[in-house]
C-alpha cells in the first residue's frame, strides 16, 4: 500500500528512488557526478523554524526535478498548515532546486519528519517489493524556554542501512541554532551553521544545543551602543560648555581692556 507522503522529504526521495532503483553500482561513481542534496533545519528563537532541501544533479536532469517539486508544494498547501514556497539557490557557483517549508513550531517539525514509510512509499510504485527504512531512525528538535542554558537542540540519527542505500548521493545535512552552540558534534561550523556530511555505510549522528547567547548579544550591543551615544552627547555638551566659557572669558578680557585703555 502506498503512504502518501509530502514536504520537503518528496523532492529528496524522488532522487533517493532513482539513486536506490538504477544506480546498482554506486561505488563506482565519481564524486562530482553525484547528485548534491543539501538538507537545512532552520530554528528561529520562538521555536518556529524552517526545513529546506536543495538538490543538484545535472544542468540536463534538473530541470525535471521541477515538476516533483511542484507537486510537492501543492500537497503541503492542501493537507498541512506549514506554508511552502520553491526556490533557486547557489552553492559554489551551482544552481539547485530547492523546497522550503516553514512550521509553527518544533513539534510540527518533530511530527512532520517521523513520519514513517517515507522512502518505501515512494518506491514502491515503481518496485513494490523494495522497501526502504525511513530515512531517520531517530529525530526530535527541541525548544525548551526553562533551559536558561540551552534552550534549544536537535538530534538526529541516520543508520548505516539508510546511509548505504543513499550511497548514490552526496548528502549534507546542515543545522542553525538561534545563538550560539554550546555542544555539537559537527564535521564544521560557519558562525551559527553547523554542518555533517554523511558517509556511506556509516551511522550519521547529529548531536546540537544552543544557548540564547545571540539575544544576549544584541541586548548588550544595544546597551553599548546606548551608553557610547548618552557618552558623546555629554562630552559634547561639555565641550559646548567649555567654548562658551571661553568666548565669554575673552569676551570680559577685550572689553576689560578697552575700559582700561
Amino acid at each position: 500500500m502506498w503512504i502518501r507522503t509530502r514536504g520537503p522529504w518528496l523532492s529528496l526521495m524522488l532522487v533517493l528512488a532513482f539513486v536506490v532503483l538504477f544506480l546498482p553500482s554506486c561505488d563506482s561513481i565519481p564524486e562530482s557526478a553525484k547528485p548534491d542534496v543539501h538538507l537545512t533545519l532552520d530554528i528561529y528563537d520562538d521555536g518556529s523554524n524552517a526545513a529546506m532541501v536543495e538538490i543538484a544533479v545535472h544542468p540536463l536532469v534538473d530541470p525535471l526535478l521541477g515538476p516533483a517539486l511542484v507537486e510537492a508544494q501543492r500537497t503541503i498547501a492542501e493537507e498541512s498548515s506549514a506554508s511552502v514556497h520553491l526556490t533557486e539557490t547557489k552553492r559554489a557557483g551551482r544552481v539547485y532546486n530547492a523546497l522550503v517549508v516553514d512550521f509553527n513550531s518544533v513539534g510540527d517539525l518533530n511530527a512532520f519528519v517521523n513520519t514513517p514509510q517515507l522512502l518505501t512509499g515512494i518506491i514502491s510504485l515503481v518496485a513494490p517489493d523494495v522497501t526502504i527504512p525511513s530515512p531517520f531512525a531517530e529525530f526530535e528538535a527541541w525548544h525548551d524556554p526553562d533551559n536558561r542554558s540551552d534552550p534549544f537542540g536537535l538530534r538526529a540519527r541516520l543508520d548505516p542501512a539508510t546511509t548505504s542505500a543513499l550511497t548514490g548521493i552526496k548528502l549534507t545535512t546542515h543545522v542553525i541554532l538561534p545563538g550560539k552552540p554550546t555542544e555539537y558534534n559537527a564535521s564544521s561550523i560557519s558562525n551559527r551553521m553547523l554542518n555533517w556530511e554523511m558517509v556511506s555505510g556509516e551511522a550519521l549522528q547529529i548531536n546540537a544545543t544552543a544557548g540564547r547567547a545571540a539575544v544576549i548579544d544584541l541586548q548588550l550591543a544595544l546597551i553599548v551602543a546606548g551608553g557610547t551615544l548618552v557618552l558623546f552627547l555629554l562630552v559634547g555638551f561639555a565641550v559646548w560648555v567649555l567654548q562658551r566659557r571661553r568666548i565669554r572669558k575673552e569676551t570680559d578680557m577685550e572689553f576689560g581692556a578697552i575700559d582700561g585703555w
